[in-house]
């Protein structure tokens, strides 16, 4: 399969299938994998591309990364930020915006 040969360098694959919550699909996919000796657990990505499609990747033992703002220790449920009235991006409460950005003036 596709998505075996996109994680097949970082380790060895012990099962893929489809992920269910509650007995009901949710379309997405589990793989576990067995890490290559000397691979820690930072050098696999947080997402892949498969089939046009990104997806995230969680880990267990990894730093969880936040979907709302990218940055690593928490997740978009706990996360501080909000959004820039200015430049629209989800940044800490203290941001200070450089301006308007060149998108905005579209």
């Amino acid at each position: 399969r596709c998505c075996t040969a996109m994680v097949f360098r970082y380790g060895e694959v012990l099962h893929i299938g489809r992920h269910e919550t509650i007995g009901m699909g949710n379309g997405q996919m589990r793989v576990i994998l067995k890490l290559k000796d000397g691979i820690p657990i930072n050098r696999v990505p947080d997402f892949i591309r498969l089939d046009n499609f990104s997806s995230f990747i969680t880990c267990p033992d990894k730093v969880p990364l936040c979907l709302k703002c990218r940055a690593r220790g928490h997740i978009a449920r706990d996360c501080l930020c909000k959004r820039c009235p200015t430049c629209k991006q989800f940044k800490p409460v203290n941001h200070k915006c450089a301006g308007d950005l060149w998108s905005n003036k579209l």
